[in-house]
């Protein structure tokens, strides 16, 4: 299982605003009982997806300028960033195979190379 590390108001910015390609952030409440049970899939796709997405968690009741600043309304939340801008709020619990969906559009977005151009032709 992962060890996803705990973000605080004290490393958010270098851990998150600061961080290049994919973070998700997965907000949770431990008197939250579905964001207990997403706790054991969060880990599970964290393991899975560690080469390609950085996966860190905050605890909302510790860290209430967090959720402000990001506007986290709903527990369990998984919020992507790239780049250390928002890309997309997930909001509610979500079985691994749904939230792996979501997060592959992401990845493959974030992997696929431009295609290549063309030589350009000599002007006649």
């Amino acid at each position: 299982m992962a060890d996803i590390p705990e973000v605080t108001v004290d490393n958010f910015d270098s851990a998150v605003l600061k961080s290049k390609g994919l973070v998700l952030i997965y907000y949770y409440a431990i008197w939250c009982k579905p964001c207990l049970e997403m706790s054991e899939t969060v880990d599970a796709i964290a393991d899975d997806i560690s080469e390609k997405i950085k996966t860190v968690k905050v605890n909302t009741d510790k860290e209430e300028a967090i959720i402000t600043q990001q506007k986290i309304r709903t527990i369990p939340s998984f919020q992507v960033m790239r780049d250390g801008k928002p890309e997309d709020l997930i909001r509610g619990p979500l079985s691994k195979l749904d939230l792996m969906a979501k997060l592959s559009a992401f990845i493959t977005t974030g992997t696929v190379a431009a295609p290549e151009a063309e030589p350009s032709k000599p002007a006649a």
